[in-house]
């Protein structure tokens, strides 16, 4: 025996392969865990009530759908549910868990290309492909993506189950059935997996008719599972499918050739990635891109055609990478904010690693120590770049503010980056460069909802509570969403109509009677009347979020400051301002009643750390603009900060 198979023979390398992927993920994406919640985690975990509420049964669960595009993810929200009982609002878990599926997702594949490709060092070598990609640090980052990772995991595992032939039969369609239910439950992707496993059957055996005969009853209940679900959601959990908007049919099918060909670029150059892209659609089909994405998809007819004659795996793996990628061909996207986003390669990376090993393993047939010199070579020609590129994509993740930068400097024709971006700045207080984007996303997408929602939130952060009241009831009240209630409660109060308030958060709760948000502004508004025991309730139970603990911390001291308890209103004072220390209205009460009670050092102290974090802040705004005029505010409040700071 060769050195080279002795060090890499399958049962030596097997040994420690899996610990190998496990470290190189650990490595590569590990920094991704201590990275804060980024766009929709917020939003869909942490003020989720389906997550983040009180049980209510497993009703809201199997028959309800969340977001505003309707999804159904029961088995998703499920993880996410434990996940935020074990870890409340910390990322930690929700990233750790994301990376163990990762690895699992890996090493599964692994296992699979094993049987496809006869050499576990080559199978090691796609799965290390899959795992080290670029265009995987998206969904490892968000940890709503975990469905990606959860429909990928089970469909392998169906496909693994399904080629051990050995198995009792009743034993392996009951492993597969139950692992595409599992898959259904986490995401429409599993649609897909009866199709996947008839190909798999296929690439292994080599006669799709024989295939059909032997495996007739374990993909009929395969295919029956996708009808029953596929009925289910038509009946009693729809989501709306909007097409692109604006477009003749002919336009619309060019459009998908022009996604599906940047897809396959970026699988398989992946350099210059971002979170969102401005990829516009074909409109006329004379054009130089219809015209480039048709020739483009024709060639692609043609590889799969001599890929079918004469190398069954490697059509076999391009046939996954593009099946992957159907239910993202700009088909059930928002129209014209992202047509592509990175973290919809997922499942159809799995197919492209097993491709391009194939493909550089069929060029390297019959020549000595090709297969080595595959592994070896493969692994620094790709891999290794593949790791840099997701180290240093990855590491913008850790900075909200510039992570959203970028974004809009990629993208700045995407509403939704600009949206985005927009309320970065609005939770930090940045309300100048605020309005600046989140204007301009409504003025890229006129009923882009969440920005105008953040819009009116901007101006009253801007001073300017009517602007905010006048566009939402110009523009968002007539669709009596619960969001735009729930806003325009807010700034009604900010303006001081609080019994019009009150009753626009009563109507808000009525349409979501378990949301801790309408919880807590109702608590203010309350307050603000003089209704302390409702006030007290609200606002308690809007304590229990990570999310709105800090403003619901700050109404129950204002509360004991009416009751005339002055130590409970500092203590929670107090609580409030280590949640979140730019408050400038606590800091102005809480250096007020430690000055009354003696306790200028520690009214000092609250000072100097709030000044310290307002530094911090202006020094990341200037890292993203220099010109920006939030910095002109930030000196101000640093300046108001410096001479309360004398003035004790």
């Amino acid at each position: 025996m060769d050195p080279d198979r002795q060090f890499f023979s399958e049962r030596r390398f097997g040994l420690w392969a899996p610990a190998l992927l496990g470290a190189l993920i650990a490595l590569v994406y590990g920094p991704l865990t201590w990275a804060p919640f980024i766009y929709d985690d917020s939003l869909l975990i942490l003020r989720n009530p389906q997550v983040a509420g009180p049980w209510t049964g497993w009703q809201d669960i199997l028959l309800a759908t969340f977001g505003r595009s309707g999804e159904f993810e029961p088995l998703v929200v499920l993880f996410h549910r434990f996940l935020y009982g074990l870890a409340d609002g910390s990322p930690f878990w929700y990233r750790a868990t994301s990376l163990v599926l990762h690895w699992l997702n890996a090493w599964a594949l692994c296992a699979l290309f094993r049987r496809f490709l006869g050499d576990f060092r080559l199978a090691f070598l796609a799965a290390l492909l899959f795992a080290l990609h670029p265009a995987h640090v998206d969904a490892l980052a968000q940890s709503v993506s975990k469905k990606h990772l959860l429909v990928t995991l089970f469909a392998v595992l169906s496909l693994l189950v399904q080629l051990r032939t050995g198995l009792r039969p009743a034993l392996r369609a009951g492993l597969c059935w139950l692992c595409t239910a599992l898959a259904l439950a986490c995401k429409e992707t599993a649609l897909l997996v009866p199709a996947l496993a008839f190909l798999a059957a296929w690439a292994e055996r080599g006669d799709a008719r024989a295939v059909l005969r032997e495996e007739r009853s374990l993909l009929a209940g395969m295919v029956a599972l996708c009808a029953g679900y596929l009925i289910f959601r038509a009946l009693w959990v729809p989501r709306p499918a909007p097409l692109l908007e604006g477009i003749q049919f002919i336009g619309w099918l060019l459009t998908v050739m022009k996604c599906l060909l940047w897809y396959l670029g970026h699988l398989a150059l992946p350099w210059g990635l971002c979170f969102e892209y401005t990829l516009s659609p074909i409109t006329s089909p004379f054009s130089l891109p219809a015209l480039g994405a048709a020739a483009g998809v024709g060639a692609l007819a043609f590889l799969f055609r001599r890929l079918y004659r004469n190398d069954r795996v490697a059509c076999f793996g391009l046939a996954w990478l593009v099946l992957g990628l159907v239910p993202f061909l700009a088909t059930l996207l928002y129209p014209f904010f992202s047509l592509v986003a990175n973290r919809y390669l997922y499942l159809a990376s799995a197919g492209f690693a097993l491709l391009a090993v194939r493909l550089a393993q069929k060029a390297a047939a019959g020549r000595p120590g090709g297969k080595a010199a595959i592994l070896l070579g493969g692994i620094f020609l790709l891999a290794l770049p593949y790791a840099a590129v997701s180290a240093r994509r990855m590491g913008l993740f850790a900075d909200p503010l510039a992570f959203w930068s970028e974004t809009v400097a990629c993208a700045p024709l995407n509403p939704r980056a600009c949206g985005a971006f927009g309320g970065v700045l609005l939770e930090r207080r940045l309300y100048a460069d605020a309005v600046r984007e989140l204007e301009r996303a409504v003025a890229l997408a006129p009923d882009y909802v969440e920005a105008a929602l953040d819009l009116a939130m901007a101006y009253a952060g801007a001073g300017k509570p009517e602007k905010g009241v006048a566009l939402l009831e110009s523009r968002l009240k007539p669709r009596a969403d619960s969001a735009v209630l729930i806003n325009l409660g807010v700034l009604l109060i900010e303006t001081g109509r609080h019994r019009e308030a009150l009753g626009i958060l009563q109507q808000a709760a009525a349409l979501e009677p378990r949301a801790l948000d309408i919880r807590l502004n109702r608590g203010w508004c309350e307050l603000e009347l003089g209704m302390l025991a409702e006030a007290e309730a609200d606002l308690s139970a809007a304590a229990d979020a990570p999310e709105y603990r800090a403003k619901a911390l700050h109404g129950l001291g204002r509360i004991a400051l009416r009751r005339g308890d002055r130590e409970t209103a500092v203590r929670r004072l107090d609580e409030s301002f280590a949640q979140d220390p730019l408050q400038l209205d606590i800091v102005s009460e809480l250096t007020g009643l430690h000055r009354d009670m003696g306790r200028k050092d520690r009214a000092r102290e609250v000072l100097e750390f709030t000044s310290r974090r307002f530094e911090r802040l202006k020094g990341d705004v200037m890292k993203v603009d220099q010109g920006s005029p939030s910095i002109r505010e930030i000196d101000a409040i640093l300046d108001r900060l410096r001479r309360e700071w004398e003035s004790l």
